[in-house]
């Protein structure tokens, strides 16, 4: 029964995603508007000269969270899809609700009119247009279990590529909870790398006054 299930499951999701049937209108214009936010706070502190800390990946696949870039710095196979597929702007809210309404109970608290039916059906639904999960993980270089620090590596290591404001609406898609967690991830982070920045000139700066106010050695 559970292979019939797996089998109709795929069936659905080709059958859909190949006719481009992703999301709605709400759902596009909230992810171009997370990552509207996002560009908008690098541009504040664009010419600060800031550094942000990349954290540290997981690179043994183990994440929750896998990143659509390579260790090569390329989008990597189902960061590509994604692309193709324009899943970084449409949520795939149908091809998910037609899976999801389609096994019925298999989904505890799948109900049509549920929250957690209408979350998991647009997730489900963008994974399948990259590949599903396991292509996901299997294509993948990088993973991370925190969003907070999911979100602060991509920007970190791909916000200057061409590529990154379509990957960033992708991930969105394919990780729902990216949505409220981004925007304040990034800014905290620059916030902490004007902080540092900051400290390195005022201690550069007391060492610099230390050294004019100690008088040279007799000869």
């Amino acid at each position: 029964m559970k292979s019939s299930v797996r089998v109709f499951l795929v069936f659905i999701f080709s059958s859909v995603c190949a006719l481009n049937a992703f999301g709605s209108a709400a759902d596009i214009a909230r992810i171009e508007e997370v990552v509207r936010k996002v560009l908008l706070i690098s541009g504040q502190y664009a010419g600060k000269d800031l550094v942000l800390t990349a954290p540290v990946p997981l690179t043994d696949k183990t994440g929750k969270y896998f990143a659509p870039y390579g260790t090569d710095g390329e989008l990597n196979a189902w960061g590509k899809k994604a692309l193709e597929a324009n899943v970084g702007s449409l949520a795939g809210e149908k091809a998910g609700g037609m899976a999801v309404s389609a096994v019925g109970s298999v989904i505890p608290g799948a109900g049509l009119l549920s929250p957690f039916a209408k979350k998991k059906s647009k997730e489900l639904g963008a994974k399948a247009a990259v590949g599903g999960s396991d292509f996901i993980k299997k294509s993948s270089d990088y993973s991370f279990n925190s969003l907070e620090d999911y979100a602060v590596f991509l920007h970190a290591k791909f916000s200057g590529l061409t590529t990154y404001k379509q990957a960033l609406a992708s991930t969105i898609a394919v990780y729902p909870e990216l949505e409220t967690t981004l925007e304040p991830a990034i800014k905290a982070a620059y916030a902490q790398a004007e902080a540092a920045k900051a400290k390195a000139a005022a201690e550069k700066a007391a060492a610099e006054k230390i050294t004019t106010a100690t008088p040279a050695p007799a000869a």
